[in-house]
């Protein structure tokens, strides 16, 4: 028996109410709703009042069903594992990646003797011909220090070769196993040099603007020749962002760029070269046979690297989807000397 059934049982019936009480209740009530109504009622105009349009009865919900209401509103948004709603587009993600950008610190805020060190890991496709191509992914880890002119040294090591494909390596073992050159390098990097402009555009460094920067791209694009105009702008995105001496600026001129292109598209669920998960945008350049994405953290808008991958009939045989490139940003600190690590 419940605490309820017990009690109901222990209380003494109430008596039925007589009529004459009925009477008076009723009476009460009804008092006490007309003087609500006349304290509600609005104070009288000098001027006759206009005629509104009827308006949809309003209904005020309870404080805990208001409550439930804004939580069953919260499930719908939100995800089964709590994670913030997807993007709605790839301009989206381009626009808070270049929010996180301007509000990182820029290289001339270094001080005296101080550097801006940037490590990455990646693999870059290797092709060598003779009767047989032999196709390789060579892994590179690339150290950078730059100092607030852009003065500093670059390193790049590079590991152990992956096959693409079992043919490869029988390819390489007929071919007298020759050695496989790697991109290493050990070299001295000056503020002339401007790393921050990609390879065969032209010599100036990059506008931090968005629209002088897609001018200046363009113009690149045209000159190139390779692909439609705004898919060799984003792959000159793609270059330009895998500068060490990027500002913080030109990244965010950068990503307003590409927000700008046709055909960039969006993917919630993507992985960098590492396996860190995050949420990418894309475009395909099908006269390169190949797909240039772009992963960014999910929650900073970091850019956390780029993957490139084959198209259909790709100049390499290989299947569609095939990873031929990437590159993966680990660390960005200041040192108190070059050559220095955190």
């Amino acid at each position: 028996m419940s605490d309820l059934d017990l009690l109901r049982q222990l209380a003494a019936p109430a008596p039925a109410p007589t009529p004459e009480a009925q009477r008076t209740a009723l009476q009460a009530l009804e008092r006490h709703i007309a003087l609500a109504r006349a304290a509600a009622a609005p104070a009288p105009a000098a001027a006759p009042p206009r005629r509104r349009a009827p308006r949809r009865r309003r209904f005020a919900l309870p404080a805990m069903a208001a409550a439930a209401v804004a939580a069953a509103v919260l499930v719908l948004v939100g995800t089964d594992d709590g994670a913030a709603p997807a993007p709605a587009s790839a301009a989206t993600v381009l626009h808070h990646a270049a929010a996180a950008a301007r509000e990182q610190a820029p290289a001339q805020a270094l001080g005296p003797g101080q550097y801006l060190y940037t490590e990455s890991v990646g693999a870059v496709l290797y092709v060598t011909q003779g009767a047989q191509a032999i196709r390789r992914l060579v892994p590179l880890r690339r150290e950078a220090w730059r100092d607030g002119d852009g003065d500093g040294w670059l390193t790049s090591r590079p590991g152990t070769p992956t096959w693409l494909t079992p043919g490869d390596h029988d390819a390489w073992v007929a071919a007298g196993r020759p050695h496989l050159g790697t991109g290493a390098s050990d070299v001295a990097l000056s503020g002339a040099d401007r790393a921050d402009v990609p390879p065969g555009t032209k010599t100036a460094p990059l506008p931090s603007t968005p629209a002088a920067l897609a001018q200046r791209l363009r113009a690149d694009a045209a000159d190139a020749k390779g692909a439609p105009v705004d898919q060799q702008v984003f792959l000159e995105v793609g270059d330009a962002l895998r500068q060490v001496s990027t500002t913080p600026a030109q990244r965010a001129a950068l990503y307003e760029v590409a927000a700008q292109l046709p055909g960039v598209g969006l993917s919630d669920d993507a992985r960098d070269g590492t396996g860190r998960a995050g949420v990418a945008v894309a475009m395909d350049v099908p006269g390169k046979a190949m797909r240039l994405e772009l992963v960014f953290d999910r929650d900073t808008y970091t850019l956390l690297g780029e993957t490139t991958t084959t198209l259909a009939d790709n100049p390499y045989n290989l299947p569609e989807g095939t990873r031929i490139g990437w590159t993966a940003h680990v660390r960005t600190a200041v040192v108190d000397g070059i050559r220095q690590r955190p």
